[in-house]
């Protein structure tokens, strides 16, 4: 999950609703935008979709590829509802084999995983003491990481990296934070909006304060949606990705899912706040994902009682006003959050 490369890859989020991809290259000795694009993940049947279903997500990112030379390399985001992350203090003189062990203890405790069913990977992410490192050890299912190679083998891509959404989320907001020279000043709550979930990630200046995930998501919008008008999950995904919604929809269906989600990232974020003292507490909040396209943003204000923005994650990049790039109908720039720290990846920007 956390090698480093020189060379650009392509960044895939391959989603649940969607499958986003983030094309760089360098310029100006700094990443530039060449590709930003999406594609809906929608059901061949009226029968409601897995949350990862090979053939679909496989048609979404057809037209996103279909200009990428063969073996294009590729780094795809693991969901992080899926991922158990663990930040240890190990020491300097740990070896692979030890960490691997830790690593795979986590596998086992927090997804009941057994080592041959597990996937796990491990990076030092400061030095500590001086006679100890800080490590972040990551673990999940090997077969989400074969499903996701199985979808790039369709297309002949090659998997460079298999990272974690929330972790491409925090590489993205460090980067913009960087270049602009800002982020040491306050502890910001980063929040993604996932299909299945929404990901907090707390940080202040390149340190992470905390990671925690709550199982909210817009699943829950395309329920509604099924079950007050009736529909099928295909009509669901068709008409939310084209915006061809009736004209009670906001007032019936969205408007609750907003303040359900809201409250929901009030619960989030001010239990971490609720815990630490006040400079460790999140001044504001930075959305991202694809929950964002709802303008969920003034209604998470209002219940967190913090300013509240929408992820840039492209502001720090050449081309990052338009030139070179092409957004999908219905999808914003902070839902290209997790797929842009992905392509990040080749600019010296690792794992946290």
């Amino acid at each position: 999950m956390f090698p480093s490369f020189s060379r650009p890859l392509l960044g895939v989020d391959a989603g649940a609703f969607a499958v986003k991809l983030v094309e760089l290259r360098r310029r100006r000795n700094r990443p530039a935008v060449v590709r930003a694009d999406a594609r809906p993940v929608i059901p061949d049947t009226a029968a409601a979709a897995a949350p990862f279903d090979l053939e679909q997500a496989a048609a979404a990112l057809g037209p996103l590829v279909e200009s990428a030379a063969p073996g294009a390399r590729v780094a795809v985001a693991l969901p992080g509802a899926g991922v158990a992350l663990q930040t240890i203090s190990a020491p300097r003189s740990a070896g692979a084999a030890a960490l691997e062990r830790r690593a795979l203890d986590l596998a086992q405790r927090e997804l009941s995983l057994a080592p041959a069913a597990a996937g796990v990977d491990f990076t030092v992410t400061a030095a500590g003491d001086g006679k100890h490192n800080n490590v972040l050890l990551a673990a999940c299912a090997r077969e989400t990481v074969e499903d996701l190679q199985a979808l790039l083998d369709v297309y002949g891509l090659t998997l460079a990296a298999a990272d974690v959404d929330l972790l491409a989320v925090e590489r993205g907001f460090f980067h913009a934070s960087a270049a602009a020279e800002t982020g040491a000043q306050h502890a910001a709550a980063l929040l993604d909006l996932g299909h299945t979930a929404m990901r907090l990630s707390v940080v202040r200046g390149s340190a992470v304060l905390h990671r925690a995930a709550h199982p909210f998501g817009g699943a829950r919008l395309l329920a509604e949606a099924e079950r007050h008008y009736g529909w099928d999950a295909r009509e669901a995904r068709r008409r939310l990705w084209q915006g061809e919604l009736p004209a009670d929809f906001s007032a019936e269906v969205r408007r609750p899912f907003t303040d359900a989600l809201a409250q929901a990232a009030a619960e989030c974020v001010g239990g971490f706040a609720a815990t630490v003292t006040d400079a460790d507490a999140p001044r504001e909040i930075v959305l991202s994902g694809g929950g964002t396209a709802l303008g969920v943003h003034h209604a998470v204000a209002e219940q967190c009682g913090l300013p509240v923005r929408l992820a840039e994650p492209f502001c720090a990049m050449a081309g990052g006003e338009g030139e070179g790039e092409s957004f999908a109908a219905g999808a914003g720039r902070a839902t290209f959050a997790v797929a842009a720290g992905l392509a990040l990846r080749s600019f010296n920007h690792g794992a946290n």
